[in-house]
């Protein structure tokens, strides 16, 4: 079943070949990559802060590809925070094919004035690689 932005905005094909990459120039190297900046989806009223970190495989994102496509992500009404990083992610993993890829997104919910902060968190790596040292060298997020 198509998400509720796929069915409004574009197709998946579309909008992944917004994100642009180039091939990694080591990539016998383990190394963390990644972009932090804002985001703000329509449905929000005000940015949601946003941070990518992947290990590459044999490929990387391209800074003005992914500013692209980001902002093309920004004209599409969320459902919820969840399903943006959701798209994220699965974006980033199908164009990127990183070893390891972490999207996070923290977001201060003025209208529920319980809530201090929305914090999403997703990661996912490829099933043969491990090298936790150095993740464990990565401030947390």
């Amino acid at each position: 079943m198509a998400s509720l932005y796929e069915r409004i905005r574009m197709d998946v094909n579309t909008r992944r070949n917004l994100i642009k990459v180039s091939a990694n120039p080591n990539p016998k190297l383990d190394y963390v990559s990644g972009f932090e900046g804002k985001i703000s989806p329509v449905a929000l009223d005000h940015p949601a802060e946003l941070i990518i970190r992947y290990v590459p495989d044999r490929l990387i994102l391209l800074a003005d590809g992914f500013d692209t496509y980001l902002g093309s992500l920004e004209q599409a009404l969320w459902p919820s925070l969840e399903e943006l990083a959701v798209v994220l992610l699965d974006d980033i993993r199908n164009e990127v094919v990183a070893r390891w890829v972490q999207v996070n997104l923290k977001y201060q919910p003025t209208r529920h004035p319980h809530l201090n902060r929305q914090v999403i968190t997703l990661e996912d790596y490829q099933p043969d690689w491990d090298n936790d040292i150095l993740l464990s060298h990565l401030p947390l997020v």
